[in-house]
């Protein structure tokens, strides 16, 4: 299922091509050149960096999809069968001996979808009729949980607020690391928040 890494050496700096455009042209050259094409667009406009992610997803995707299918020959030809061998290819493959993370799998996929829906919305000759990846396609990546300052690290931090010569700016901030509340919370708190009940200052925070 997986395409064998096929290499070349680039003697501009030395370094090591993964699935070469060179290598990629040869067995499907409508493919590399509609990609390529695409890839000059983007460094107009684009950041050198997300040119080079564009580059690495789109030589992958076009090595896996020529080696499954050596009939297809050209992007337009891409179908959906075309797309879940690619998410089995990523699923499976790996990195310094390791499978690719789900953050990683997602951003290619991404990538690739990002692709196919420009070159269509630029009226690209060489363009399926529709987009064959599908937001469903994306995995969903775990949210991180929240960081929390440990007992010596929040010591420091009042210690530093401590010399806060802006009352109002060392108020809010007691308020928020003393009472849990959020920032959202104290923008909302009225003129009258403070209440007096009994002997007892109380703080009435509206409900988030």
């Amino acid at each position: 299922m997986s395409a064998q890494p096929e290499t070349t050496t680039e003697p501009a700096n030395g370094s090591v091509i993964e699935f070469p455009w060179s290598a990629t042209a040869a067995r499907a050259p409508q493919l590399a050149a509609t990609m390529i094409e695409y890839l000059d667009q983007l460094a107009v406009s684009a950041r050198p960096g997300t040119v080079s992610a564009y580059d690495i997803a789109l030589r992958q995707f076009a090595a896996c999809v020529i080696d499954a299918d050596p009939p297809c020959r050209c992007v337009a030809d891409v179908e959906r069968h075309h797309i879940e061998r690619y998410k089995l290819w990523l699923k499976d493959r790996r990195h310094n001996g390791k499978r690719l993370s789900t953050k990683t799998v997602r951003h290619r996929l991404g990538l690739v979808r990002v692709f196919f829906e420009r070159i269509i919305e630029w009226g690209y000759d060489d363009a399926p009729r529709r987009v064959p990846i599908y937001p469903g396609d994306l995995p969903e990546v775990d949210e991180p949980l929240p960081k929390f300052l440990d007992d010596p690290t929040a010591a420091k931090f009042m210690a530093a607020l401590a010399t806060e010569t802006r009352p109002a700016r060392r108020l809010l901030v007691e308020l928020l690391a003393r009472t849990g509340m959020r920032v959202s919370e104290a923008g909302q708190l009225d003129d009258d928040a403070m209440v007096r009940i009994g002997d007892t200052h109380w703080l009435r925070v509206p409900v988030g």
